[in-house]
């Protein structure tokens, strides 16, 4: 794997961990965020499918071709198109 691969995954997993516990955490002690029954029912469903989708991707060290980087693609417009 390339130094600078395993960074870049870092920088992401981090930034996202970050975002999703501290900012939220503290914009929530301070107003309280409703959740959504499609936020539950729909979108944390998607977000663990595309999370399991990845863990093939960063193990197999394989390069992202342009056939998954289309599919990848694909998926993120049919998840706007059913949000």
């Amino acid at each position: 794997m390339i130094p600078q691969a395993g960074v870049a995954i870092g920088n992401v997993i981090g930034s996202n961990v970050f975002n999703l516990l501290g900012i939220i955490g503290v914009t929530a002690i301070i107003v309280p965020l409703p959740v959504t029954p499609h936020l539950l029912n729909f979108d944390v469903w998607v977000l663990l499918a595309s999370a399991l989708m990845f863990v093939p991707l960063v193990f197999l060290r394989k390069p992202v071709g342009k056939t998954i980087g289309a599919l990848l693609t694909l998926g993120y417009v049919s998840y706007l198109v059913f949000s």
